[in-house]
């Protein structure tokens, strides 16, 4: 599930390091920066964005970068927290020291498709 209207330039294709399904945060390849793989969890720093659709390794994957996206939710989320990543690439409550993607526009449960908008911050230690 993808949102209408989006801005092209807010989006990249880059190929699949692995399997990875829809709506999945990830983050450049270590190996290749040409290639995604699945974000590792929420200390990773090279997180890209969200993918549009999924697929297999060495398909090419259409990945948002910025405006909103849905990711699927890894835990019950709230609107108005932080996203950020689980071990699997889905999207979690992000906390002091955590990489995030953006915040979420609406609460949802487990597995659930929740939107985000995309802003890339990083949550100090207080």
């Amino acid at each position: 599930m993808s949102v209408i209207g989006r801005n092209p330039l807010d989006s990249i294709t880059l190929k699949a390091a692995e399997v990875i399904g829809a709506n999945i945060i990830v983050k450049f390849n270590s190996s290749d920066k040409a290639k995604c793989s699945i974000t590792a969890f929420d200390t990773d720093t090279d997180m890209v964005g969200i993918t549009q659709f999924g697929g297999n390794t060495d398909e090419y994957l259409t990945i948002t970068t910025g405006g909103i996206e849905f990711v699927k939710a890894g835990e019950v989320v709230v609107a108005g927290e932080q996203c950020s990543s689980d071990t699997a690439g889905k999207g979690k409550t992000g906390a002091d020291g955590n990489y995030c993607i953006g915040d979420f526009m609406s609460s949802g449960n487990t597995d659930d498709l929740v939107p985000v908008r995309i802003t890339k911050t990083y949550l100090e230690t207080t």
